[in-house]
């Protein structure tokens, strides 16, 4: 039998989450695919707030493609709401992403990751404090226990099942304090920061760059933006 990290696993849960968001009746955007649109699935309609598709034809002898909003049109036979050629929207996108891709806003980023990085070990306290009041009581129930007369059943019963009952909080409340921390376990050391800081050069040469694929910049849209309306 194969196993894989609690990291790996919270990692193909985030994958599964973001494939599924494009199906469903409250769908938001989809998985990145191939093609030459970069906001592909990323789009929603300012008119009625629902999923953009992507529709491609020809016009004079060059490839050109649509954001369109057509899902009530599909559904129930009605008028498209509105469409946008996605090449200006690309364009606008891909400005917008060198714009606020510098250093200055990375070191910005990078502090408020700090200061929320304080904050979770606070948190952290907190939970391990509850840890340790669950743990004092579940022994607090077994000295009780140990120290009743066996011969009274009725009282032993009861002070057992009270035992048990803070055995089983205590496990709780340990197996949630371990998940949470390695949900937290993200302070990045110098070298990450230094790693980040250099996107700023990094990125538009990346991004500029011939021998990017398509789906690459999808995915580094992805990162970056929730979704465009």
């Amino acid at each position: 039998m194969g196993y894989i990290t609690w990291e790996q696993h919270q990692r193909n849960q985030q994958s599964l989450r973001e494939n599924s968001l494009a199906w469903g009746a409250d769908r938001r955007k989809s998985p990145p695919g191939e093609g030459p649109v970069l906001l592909q699935g990323m789009v929603l309609c300012g008119v009625c707030g629902q999923q953009m598709t992507v529709r491609h034809h020809t016009r004079k002898g060059t490839l050109v493609s649509n954001n369109i909003c057509q899902r009530d049109g599909i559904a129930h036979a009605e008028r498209v709401c509105q469409s946008i050629l996605s090449s200006g929207i690309d364009t606008a996108i891909s400005t917008l992403l060198m714009e606020t891709l510098t250093p200055m806003t990375l070191e910005v980023a990078l502090a408020v990751q700090q200061e929320l990085q304080q904050r979770l070990d606070e948190a952290d306290h907190l939970r391990h404090q509850h840890v340790e009041r669950a743990r004092y009581e579940a022994e607090l129930a077994r000295e009780r226990f140990l120290q009743v007369d066996p011969k009274n059943r009725l009282v032993a019963d009861a002070l057992e099942a009270d035992w048990n009952n803070k055995l089983r909080a205590l496990i709780e409340a340990q197996e949630q304090y371990e998940r949470q921390r390695q949900a937290d376990r993200a302070v990045l050391d110098k070298e990450s920061q230094s790693r980040i800081l250099a996107l700023a050069t990094d990125f538009p040469r990346l991004w500029k760059s011939p021998k990017t694929p398509d789906r690459e910049r999808k995915r580094m849209v992805r990162l970056l933006i929730e979704d465009i309306t």
